[in-house]
């Protein structure tokens, strides 16, 4: 029902399956026409079945790129690896033994381990690269990454206490000087065990644990009070 004059907008999809062999055929003429009218579209269709990059010469093509360990060639931002070399950086030698079969020893960390770097990394070439946290300042680490610095004790909430308490190293608070626990909670000092007149720590009856008494049990009974 088209007249003449008016103005007819039309939408094409066109999709490439599969490139062809020979270059020549990269290029090529669509002709679309409506039906009942002796006019034709023209499309010139130019298919992108190379990237220059992937071209000796051009910015994007290194051979023996630093960023391919010297064993690739860098193509388009991806490594190439040359014969005898695997890897997203070509760092691995399949005709290292060690190499091929790291996976299964250096990467576990005993005989009788299954998960390769503790289930928190990735085995390359028989090394372990450790698992990124979404926090940057959490931190997995370690031969085979059993290390981290967000596991240990907290204390109100607080990692070891809190900063001016203790660090996490591996798992574990390291206190810092005058504190002591699990969670570096704890002060060193006896000073909160000592009765007000002076004496014994716990008048004699007791442990000091973490600034409190706790009080022994002898034949006489329970020794109570607060030191």
């Amino acid at each position: 029902n088209l007249k003449e004059g008016q103005q007819v907008s039309f939408t094409a999809q066109i999709q490439l399956l599969k490139c062809p062999e020979d270059p020549r055929d990269w290029t090529q003429t669509i002709h679309i026409s409506p039906v009942g009218i002796n006019e034709v579209m023209q499309i010139q269709l130019t298919m992108l079945c190379s990237c220059p990059c992937e071209k000796p010469g051009s910015i994007g093509y290194q051979v023996h790129a630093n960023s391919c360990s010297s064993h690739g060639t860098s193509m388009c931002g991806i490594c190439n690896c040359d014969d005898s070399y695997f890897g997203n950086k070509c760092e691995c030698s399949a005709t290292d033994l060690t190499s091929k079969f790291a996976n299964d020893t250096s990467c576990r960390a005993d005989s009788t381990s299954t998960t390769d770097c503790s289930g928190r990394g990735n085995c390359v070439c028989g090394a372990c690269e450790c698992h990124k946290r979404p926090n940057p300042i959490e931190i997995i680490s370690g031969k085979h990454c059993e290390c981290d610095n967000f596991s240990c004790e907290r204390n109100r909430n607080q990692l070891c206490s809190g900063p001016d308490h203790g660090t996490c190293e591996c798992g574990r608070c390291k206190c810092k000087p005058g504190w002591t626990g699990a969670n570096c909670g704890c002060q060193e000092s006896n000073d909160t065990c000592m009765p007000p007149g002076g004496g014994e720590v716990c008048s004699g009856h007791g442990v000091c644990e973490c600034g409190v008494c706790k009080c022994t049990v002898n034949d006489q009974g329970r020794f109570s009070g607060r030191h």
